[in-house]
């Protein structure tokens, strides 16, 4: 049982995708995306694409300096 219950966890994560843009709609480079309370996440690339995996009820923290 208790490998089920692994397993299921396992399965409800995602693996989120998505764009930083800026007012013009080009990408932001170095946008950085946290999953809030931990130190798991991403950093968009030279297009502003990103993809972290996140659990259901995770919040995403986006910081660009």
């Amino acid at each position: 049982m208790f490998f089920l219950f692994v397993f299921q966890l396992a399965n409800a994560q995602k693996t989120i995708k998505g764009k930083v843009t800026d007012n013009s709609g080009e990408g932001l480079i170095g946008t950085n995306i946290v999953l809030k309370g931990t130190t798991s996440g991403a950093v968009t690339d030279l297009n502003g694409d990103y993809a972290v995996n996140a659990m259901e009820g995770d919040i995403l923290v986006f910081t660009y300096t």
